[in-house]
């Protein structure tokens, strides 16, 4: 149950994310001792293989003057899930500085830069462009166990989630974000954002997200009439403060349900959020806002764990 519906957020954008939030759930269970910096970047490629991601790179060289590690043609690409085509991401370099790895299996780096990033469904429908992402005293938890069930993809976001739990990072920038969808003919979405960092990622918490510039359009068909209709929403700026996913997990995961029901318990998903320079224009209508806010937002469980539903939701989109 939730005090006010929470933000919809397209399964796709999920998707578009997979990709790192694979990448930081995972690590390896080699002996620290036995591993320079590059085999442990190595042994991290492969646990991201046994995730079910197809991994392909180019060299991988360490400067031991600069203690990086390089990842050339970095190629990842996702399962198809239910209607959700399989994406393709392709990153031309990724530098690992200062790599440690603690007899338990955890990763860690004083820093992570990727210059560029692009990617693309199979089906042509979905393209994705990351300019630039430098994350600062990043920790990347041990590769959870994964045995993939195709029918129940959303429990196993699940698995990487609770791993993002130990997750952490001081800084994370990206210069910019774009994403393009087409889902049918006639149909098209894009979604763009410059200036995105986030500090503080510790304990399943973030302190603060900030954006620059963003921007969303799309056309859709109009049912009654058939003609085609544009929206496009500007925002200036963005701020979300204390953004907790652990209470997000409490909610969607089943093993926080004690006896499988619900404790009733609200928890904070965020303390606060703001967005300023806010403009709308969908047809002929149109509207600004100067400034919105939004304090404190809390959820709680439901009464029975809902997992099973958002698989079936995720194989199924005409669920409903």
């Amino acid at each position: 149950m939730f005090h006010s519906p929470p933000p919809s957020k397209p399964a796709v954008l999920r998707r578009a994310g997979a990709i790192l939030l694979a990448a930081l759930a995972v690590g390896s269970s080699r002996p620290a001792a036995a591993e320079t910096a590059d085999d442990i970047v190595r042994s991290w490629l492969e646990t991201l293989r046994a995730t079910g991601l197809t991994v392909e790179t180019g060299a991988i060289t360490y400067q031991p003057g600069a203690d990086t590690v390089e990842v050339r043609d970095l190629k990842v690409t996702t399962r198809s899930i239910g209607a959700l085509p399989a994406l393709v991401q392709r990153t031309p370099s990724v530098f690992f500085a200062g790599l440690a790895k603690s007899p338990d299996g955890v990763i860690s780096a004083k820093s992570i830069v990727i210059a560029a990033s692009a990617g693309q469904s199979e089906d042509g429908r979905i393209s994705i462009a990351i300019g630039g992402l430098d994350a600062a005293d990043v920790v990347m938890p041990k590769s959870p166990d994964v045995s993939y069930d195709p029918n129940r993809p959303f429990s196993a976001q699940l698995i990487y989630l609770r791993a993002l739990l130990g997750a952490r990072a001081s800084t994370a920038r990206i210069g910019r974000f774009d994403i393009a969808m087409t889902p049918k003919e006639g149909q098209s979405v894009s979604v763009s954002y410059d200036g995105l960092t986030l500090v503080g990622l510790a304990d399943g918490k973030i302190e603060r997200v900030t954006s620059g510039a963003g921007r969303i359009t799309s056309t859709l068909r109009d049912p009654k009439a058939g003609a085609p209709v544009d929206f496009d929403i500007r925002i200036g700026s963005a701020q979300i403060s204390g953004y907790d996913f652990g209470a997000y997990l409490h909610i969607v995961d089943d093993a926080a349900y004690v006896n499988g029901r619900g404790d009733g318990v609200w928890r904070q998903l965020q303390a606060s959020a703001s967005a300023e320079g806010i403009s709308v224009s969908a047809g002929p209508a149109e509207f600004s806002i100067a400034k919105a806010e939004i304090g404190s937002f809390e959820l709680r469980q439901f009464d029975t764990p809902i997992s099973d539903i958002l698989d079936q939701i995720k194989v199924d989109p005409k669920y409903f």
